[in-house]
């Protein structure tokens, strides 16, 4: 892509059905905030089992838009479905971001420790360690990163 990288991340969130739609986005915006790119353009999947309400669908939605006007992208795709193959809602993100030539920090190789248990013990290359830290613009703190990239 001239002039900067394009970056891509999609995560589901299965864990929990409070703020799945938030969840969904934020996670996702996060994975593409670390790389040095700008989250820009979301596309989401959401599976509901039979008897979730359209209000359930509607309010999951309202997440979802909300939390992507929070960091300034934009829901551009998705699908949605109704199927007994799942016994509550499952969200699955796709962020796309870009980053500024010259701004794109690899994520290939992350080893993802407590800024204080890297050593020479047990990391051969400690070293040559940097800490890099990312917050998404207008998140609150649950989305801050901190990576030691190799």
């Amino acid at each position: 892509m001239p002039g900067g990288v394009l970056v891509a991340s999609t995560d589901p969130i299965t864990l929990t059905t409070a703020e799945i739609g938030r969840l969904s986005v934020i996670v996702n915006a996060n994975d593409v905030a670390v790389t040095g790119a700008r989250p820009r353009w979301f596309l989401v999947v959401i599976l509901v089992p039979p008897g979730t309400t359209e209000a359930v669908i509607r309010d999951l939605f309202t997440t979802v838009r909300h939390a992507l006007a929070c960091v300034s992208a934009h829901l551009v795709g998705g699908h949605t479905e109704v199927t007994p193959a799942v016994a509550r809602p499952i969200v699955v993100g796709q962020m796309l971001g870009l980053a500024e030539a010259g701004r794109f920090v690899p994520t290939g190789g992350v080893l993802w420790w407590c800024a204080n248990s890297v050593s020479p013990a047990n990391h051969q290359s400690a070293h040559r360690t940097e800490l890099h830290t990312r917050t998404l613009p207008h998140a609150d703190e649950t989305t801050k990163v901190q990576a030691r990239l190799t």
